[in-house]
């Protein structure tokens, strides 16, 4: 945990915001000395501007189940890509965009718990020269 420097206050905050990514209306929400987003009234609280809010970084263009090594991309297993996910919520991502993943392997995922959600956005297009064979499940094709 992050240390404030001695003498300094940590601040609480709120807002009226729709909450991403599921909420369809605004809501007050307060963020409290700790971080933690929370639902109930924090006191001293200091007015946020803004109409959204995510608990989290979002990550907008990702392949979380692509690995890389000097030939180019290689699919990775779903326990690398579960280990992918585990590191970046770590460093406070919440939501991944998916930019394609070998044969579409994140809709497969079982996501516990802790693990940022993912949005799947398109399929995974590698360069053509001999990568996809690499990368890809037999019988995926890139595209022309």
């Amino acid at each position: 945990m992050t240390q404030r420097p001695t003498g300094s206050r940590a601040i609480a905050w709120t807002v009226r915001a729709v909450p991403l990514p599921d909420g369809d209306r605004a809501a007050d929400l307060w963020v409290d000395a700790a971080g933690r987003l929370v639902t109930e009234p924090v006191p001293d609280a200091q007015r946020l501007p803004g109409r959204y809010v995510a608990p989290g970084l979002v990550d907008a263009h990702a392949h979380p189940a692509v690995r890389w090594d000097a030939a180019g991309p290689l699919a990775s297993s779903e326990a690398e890509t579960l280990d992918v996910l585990a590191g970046w919520a770590a460093s406070g991502v919440g939501l991944v965009r998916d930019t394609g993943s070998p044969g579409g392997s994140v809709l497969r995922l079982d996501l516990a718990a802790g693990l940022p959600r993912v949005q799947a956005a398109g399929g995974f297009w590698p360069r053509r020269g001999g990568t996809s064979r690499r990368c890809c499940p037999r019988g995926y094709r890139s595209r022309a």
